[in-house]
């Protein structure tokens, strides 16, 4: 019986490495346009697959930096320090500000809960709001010259006051009994709730605000008048309140001439004693009617309000304050700065006055009504805990909680502004705690559990203008614990659009985005990048994208921005330092990693191998053919290794061959790639195991595909070779394995790999 074998070409890589547990579905199309393996590449437009491009070392920092553009192509690097720092770099890398350590309360395993949106202030500055847990939010204000530093604090009013947000936290019954309108006052509260940490926070009693200047316990505080209260005022009823006309102790009166409202404290014949609830000081009038919700009734008589006011349930206190804690996350949208992820209030959200970001003023105080441009605070439906407000598609805003997704229309004929905020759901699946990035017509966001990524798409649909769909469903082994999306919004070196997801262990799980319509195209493909160093941080401005790594041997922590021109990691140009790079007198160009080893490259692409650096950070000589250690384009850093390994088809049906039956041999693997500089094949063991043998991942057989041919001038940068290269692997297995490994730095593409396969 003649041997059958099957040959299978794939030049479609398009959708990277999909979850191994396909690897025996073979008519699956992302089978056939996935491997087994797919690291340390990147997937291009024509679905060919490209080594990833290596990262240009910019200046030493530890933890987490993210860049913020101040003006029109002015931009300034925040790094945020393990140990509750700052420091601010221009454009160059040079410090131009810093905090301390110790200033903050962020440190290296808080750092990924930071969230800061931009303010812009007049023509030339710029706030930068910081959010962080159990921390009043921060400002680092940028005048266009110069940063300044200061906690959030709220605008003020013409007399001094803070014009803050309020809220009912105590319960529906507690009463609140100031002792007199005006002036220090003492308040009495029916239950306990008040704190050391009220001293400070304003309080609003029947809609005057009043603000504490010392407490005294549970429930007694002395507060400073801020607004004069309104006090106790008995009227005289037209009709005696009985049967169809009875008012019971607690009903709202509404007078329908003066406008004033009171709540009904005491009735006594046709005497109604009410307390004043709304701005309405001078009280009810003689002769107007009033209302109650069950009845009707006139003022034939009226006394002056006294100066009384009476214990009643209708007040509010600050809603954020040292005593009910301080916003987790802010955002910045249609002009109006934004806070959400209250302590105590986890569903609130709330919003600025339209063009006064610090001005939260949503009710109204000191009698001014309402408009559109005043504060706004609303409560996401159920008891949700909004993480997230997120600008997006069509101008609508996106809030992201724990449970659920909705989104708020926003738009011409309904704009943002008191009374309009609707809430609409889009899935009740939530958000995990990793900051969402638009891209395009997409949010992209970590599901709650994080163990995948899903993306809000605007396909247009009327009546379903948003839809969820999922991302990572087929590539969920790549995404481990997520610490942070990046999302690159513009071209920078090339025009494929990838967003990159930082695991927790420092690798990064990068996918390759197609979107048309507003929808995604296909299924994104996925790789996983990784290297010596330890990635701690992701961010992104534009196409321009920064790494925070942290490597060992020697420890140093590097911020980096990826280089489609370089081959390394920690890459320097070892004769023309970075200005922030410069080294200290008496050192040499690589004093910040003494004593250690570092690769070499020059003339673009050529190999120089392994280098050590001496105690002061020099170069030591190897004396090789075509050293040349003071060459301008000599590039020092950190080599990373690429790895493919194709998924090896089984033979197809047909005639009876045991073909799923019996151990396959992988009788030949071939690979041809464009701008070759070497690299190695490898057959790599995939069982069974058994004592003494090897282990799976063993590698059995190698063969090294150079990258300069005998004749060739080593000199000189290798030639970038196009053919296809072969092995001719040994064994059966039920489940051969072969892997190409790029192990020195250069370029290199893979266009198709071919496997001939026999049982």
């Amino acid at each position: 019986m003649a041997v059958q074998r099957h040959v299978n070409s794939q030049t479609d890589f398009s959708s990277g490495e999909p979850n191994i547990e396909i690897k025996r579905s073979d008519e699956n199309p992302l089978h056939k346009a996935g491997a087994r393996q797919v690291r340390n590449y990147r997937i291009l437009h024509t679905n060919q697959l490209n080594i990833r491009p290596g990262r240009r070392l910019l200046f030493l920092q530890d933890a987490r930096t993210d860049e913020v553009e101040v003006q029109a192509g002015v931009f300034f690097r925040l790094s945020f320090t393990n140990g509750g720092g700052l420091v601010i770099r221009d454009g160059t890398g040079m410090v131009v500000a810093t905090q301390p350590d110790a200033t903050y309360l962020w440190r290296e395993e808080t750092l990924r809960y930071i969230v800061w949106t931009s303010v812009k202030r007049g023509s030339t500055g710029t706030d930068v709001v910081v959010c962080f847990t159990a921390q009043k939010p921060q400002i680092l204000a940028y005048n266009g010259t110069t940063w300044s530093f200061h906690p959030f604090a709220f605008q003020t009013d013409s007399a001094g006051n803070a014009l803050v947000p309020f809220y009912r936290f105590a319960d529906p019954g507690v009463t609140m009994n100031p002792s007199g309108v005006t002036g220090t006052v003492t308040v009495v509260f029916s239950a306990p709730f008040l704190t050391a940490a009220h001293v400070g926070s304003q309080f609003r009693y029947a809609s005057r605000r009043l603000i504490v200047s010392a407490v005294t316990n549970a429930t007694t505080a002395t507060m400073v008048v801020i607004d004069r209260l309104p006090g106790e005022q008995a009227i005289t009823l037209g009709v005696a309140p009985s049967g169809e006309f009875d008012i019971n102790v607690g009903d709202v009166v509404l007078g329908t001439k003066s406008g004033c409202e009171g709540i009904a404290l005491s009735v006594s014949g046709s005497t109604l004693v009410v307390q004043i609830i709304n701005n309405i000081l001078s009280g009810f009038e003689a002769g107007e009617a009033i209302t109650t919700p069950s009845t009707h009734n006139s003022v034939s008589a009226r006394a002056a309000p006294n100066t009384d006011p009476a214990g009643i349930s209708v007040w509010e206190e600050q809603m954020i304050s040292s005593a009910r804690g301080w916003p987790q996350s802010c955002f910045f949208d249609q002009n109006r700065l934004g806070f959400c992820d209250l302590p105590e209030i986890q569903s609130a959200i709330l919003w600025s006055w339209i063009s006064l970001p610090y001005n939260f003023d949503a009710g109204g105080n000191s009698g001014a009504v309402p408009t559109a441009d005043f504060a706004i605070a609303e409560l996401v439906p159920g008891r949700r805990r909004v993480l997230y407000v997120v600008p997006g598609p069509e101008s609508s805003e996106f809030v992201f909680t724990d449970r659920s997704l909705y989104y708020i229309p926003i738009n011409s004929t309904a704009p943002l502004k008191p009374g309009s905020v609707e809430f609409k759901i889009l899935t009740s699946d939530g958000c995990a705690q990793v900051q969402p990035r638009v891209m395009e017509d997409l949010i992209i966001y970590v599901v709650t559990g994080f163990i995948s990524v899903n993306a809000v798409l605007a396909p247009g649909a009327y009546y379903r203008p948003y839809q969820v769909t999922g991302l990572s469903h087929w590539h969920n082994h790549l995404v481990k614990d997520p610490v942070c999306l990046a999302v690159p919004t513009g071209d920078f070196q090339y025009d494929e659009r990838y967003f990159y997801v930082l695991n927790s262990d420092g690798t990064i799980a990068v996918a390759k985005v197609d979107i048309e319509g507003g929808a995604v195209k296909g299924v994104p493909g996925w790789v996983g990048w990784s290297g010596t160093g330890l990635v701690d941080w992701i961010s992104v401005i534009g196409g321009r994208i920064l790494f925070s790594v942290h490597y060992e041997n020697p420890s140093v922590a590097t911020v980096e921005q990826l280089d489609a021109d370089l081959f390394l990691d920690q890459g320097i140009t070892v004769n023309a330092l970075p200005i922030a790079m410069a080294a200290p007198a008496g050192k040499g160009p690589l004093w910040y990693i003494p004593s250690s080893t570092v690769s070499l490259m020059d003339n673009g692409y050529r190999m120089m191998g392994d280098y050590d650096i001496d105690a002061d950070g020099f170069l030591i000589p190897q004396n090789i053919g075509g050293e040349d250690l003071t060459r301008s384009d000599l590039i020092a850093g950190r080599p990373y290794t690429a790895i493919f390994e194709p998924f090896v088809p089984a033979v197809q049906p047909g005639q009876d061959q045991s073909q799923r039956v019996r151990k396959r041999r992988l009788s030949r693997v071939a690979i041809y790639v464009k701008d070759s500089t070497g690299f190695v094949f490898q057959r790599i063991f995939a069982g069974p195991v058994r004592p003494g043998g090897p282990a799976l991942g063993d590698v059995m057989l190698e063969r090294r595909v150079p990258a300069w041919n005998q004749g060739d001038d080593a000199t000189l940068p290798p030639p970038l070779r196009e053919q296809t290269y072969s092995m001719r692997p040994l064994g059966r297995e039920n489940d051969p394995r072969v892997t190409i490994v790029k192990d020195t730095p250069g370029p290199l593409q893979i266009l198709e790999v071919a496997t001939q396969v026999s049982v």
